[in-house]
């Protein structure tokens, strides 16, 4: 608390850097393997209780060491997701590339739909605790109509991170953090009944234009077809008129 927005950025670098690490290993081990849910599952692991043990009096390293697990445990699940639901896509669906689009835009509007929900749930859990807390205090607390002013008041005047009021305020995190320790859970079971179609591991391709070649394969089987269906059908029509002209 009491920090700069600089400074209190920073401390978003302890869930970044390990995240990032993760999704460029994910994708080697995605990419070598071809394995997707088995990283979903792990990633899944409620490891957010670490962050319960977080005080108003953790130091940054404590606070750094805190975030490393929950930043590795976002990137699997939100890598692993993105996967899994781009494979349920036939590579030889002449639809391939419209469906491809649709899926990865509905999965990122489905993320960006869950963080914003959360981020409300947060703030509302977060309210209410402090709000309740507040009820049965033993030291004075200044006049305020909404939980910003008190926070506003506390920076203000700031008198440690183990004052009363900064204690209100920590035990009102972690019961965020709790929650989010829920939803970490519920993400493991979703997990578990993540299909388990894997990511095709072949030679690497020779060059970039593979899959409009892919593409073209595609789309003159389907002519080909279309033209074979329409032969047929024309030597069937000729067939069937043929025994009317000798008749005649």
């Amino acid at each position: 608390m009491n920090e700069s927005p600089t400074s209190a950025s920073m401390h978003m670098w302890a869930f970044l850097v390990p995240a990032i690490v993760v999704l460029i290993g994910l994708g080697k081990i995605n990419r070598q393997y071809g394995i997707i849910k088995p990283l979903a599952v792990i990633g899944g692991i409620a490891v957010l209780l670490v962050l319960t043990l977080l005080k108003g009096t953790s130091s940054l390293g404590q606070t750094i060491g805190y975030c490393i697990l929950p930043g590795i445990a976002f990137a699997a699940v939100k890598q692993s997701a993105m996967l899994s639901a781009q494979v349920q896509i036939e590579k030889n669906d002449p639809n391939f590339r419209q469906k491809f689009i649709e899926v990865t835009a509905l999965n990122t509007f489905a993320k960006a739909i869950g963080i914003s929900f959360g981020g409300i749930m947060a703030t509302m859990i977060f309210t209410t605790s402090v709000k309740n807390q507040l009820v049965n205090v033993d030291f004075a607390v200044p006049t305020f109509t909404n939980i910003e002013q008190l926070i506003a008041y506390h920076a203000k005047h700031f008198d440690g991170g183990s004052s009363p009021l900064a204690k209100v305020f920590t035990k009102a995190v972690q019961n965020v953090f709790f929650a989010a320790l829920g939803c970490s859970a519920l993400a493991f079971v979703f997990s578990i009944f993540m299909s388990n179609k894997r990511l095709f591991v072949g030679p690497k391709p020779n060059n970039p234009t593979d899959i409009e070649q892919e593409t073209i394969v595609v789309n003159k089987s389907h002519a080909e077809a279309e033209k074979s269906h329409d032969e047929d059908s024309t030597k069937n029509y000729v067939a069937s008129i043929a025994p009317d002209s000798a008749a005649t």
